[in-house]
């Protein structure tokens, strides 16, 4: 992960536990969590949710928002941000050193289907353009854009399933090989692709 080594603390955005304990579980030091999104979490839900998260290398809280002054971050992780959720995150004001990182993980919403263990995710998800062109007129700069089962790779994977039908499991061996082996793609691909990574840095401080 892109922050996986980046000092603390880091800022953890997700819009559902799922996300948010995929991502902490990976990381160390301090972190500090923004559950955004419709979570449907009362306070307990929420208290047990941070405790599966829980570990002696990590040291976790919320995010408040309004709270006076803001903490300056390292690292910034918005995982599976939402339409209606992504102006109120970048109207945050987060202070963010000069160099700090941002990574914005999304999905495409007409390729979902592809991706199925993403169905809790959100139902309006931003878009790679639209994270994009938000985060760039924000200023941000944003340094790499990546697809997961890029086009290639789920033509392979949809062409594979009629000689798994004909009983061909020779051909279709090749063809997983080949559709794993275009799984990453970069630039424009990545927004033909069911599941996009952003990586992007402060400009300055915020």
């Amino acid at each position: 992960m892109e922050v996986a080594n980046c000092a603390s603390p880091v800022l953890v955005c997700a819009s559902h536990p799922f996300y948010l304990r995929e991502i902490v579980r990976r990381l160390c030091g301090q972190i500090t969590l923004w559950p955004v999104g419709d979570w449907h979490l009362d306070g307990y839900d929420l208290q047990r949710t941070l405790d599966l998260c829980q570990d002696p290398g990590r040291s976790i809280a919320l995010h408040h928002p309004d709270s006076k002054p803001l903490p300056v971050y390292s690292a910034i992780i918005l995982a599976m941000p939402e339409t209606v959720d992504w102006n109120k995150i970048l109207a945050g004001h987060l202070p963010m050193a000069e160099g700090s990182r941002l990574v914005v993980i999304g999905r495409t919403a007409r390729l979902e289907r592809f991706t199925p263990d993403l169905a809790q995710g959100p139902s309006q998800p931003v878009s790679l353009v639209a994270a994009q062109q938000t985060l760039v007129s924000a200023g941000w700069r944003v340094e790499k854009t990546y697809g997961f089962h890029g086009p290639l790779s789920l033509a392979l994977g949809v062409a594979s399933r009629l000689p798994a039908i004909l009983g061909r499991d020779d051909l279709v061996d090749r063809l997983l090989a080949a559709m794993r082996a275009h799984y990453v793609v970069r630039g424009w691909q990545a927004r033909c692709s069911p599941l996009w990574l952003l990586v992007g840095t402060a400009k300055g401080t915020r």
